[in-house]
């Protein structure tokens, strides 16, 4: 996305690192959750880059409803993307992340409504 916006790749993954390693940083659950919020609301900026990009709609509504891997892609790239995708989804880190985000709203049994 950021080569699209003309800027450096580098440096935009460089900052981006450096600002939620930041966020991380600040001790407080709240403004980190404030500053994950943003992050999903900043997400929305994608809309206007794929309209800028013109992706024919066919194509779009195909690889919706039936997902397949690159054609053209090396063996080397395709494992990579699967393994990102599969990195993402099942992160380890998210577990601890859900455990201590239980804690520190206190959410018991009785809110969730398994009693």
């Amino acid at each position: 996305m950021l080569s699209y916006l003309g800027f450096s790749q580098f440096w935009g993954v460089l900052a981006s690192a450096a600002i939620v390693m930041a966020a991380v940083s600040t001790g407080s659950f709240r403004r980190f959750e404030r500053f994950a919020l943003f992050l999903v609301f900043g997400s929305l900026l994608l809309v206007p880059v794929i309209l800028m990009v013109h992706p024919p709609v066919d194509q779009i509504i195909r690889g919706f409803f039936s997902p397949r891997l690159p054609e053209a892609g090396q063996l080397n790239e395709v494992m990579l993307l699967i393994i990102a995708i599969v990195g993402t989804t099942v992160a380890p880190w998210q577990l601890f992340f859900q455990q201590s985000y239980v804690v520190d709203k206190r959410i018991t049994p009785r809110l969730l409504g398994l009693r």
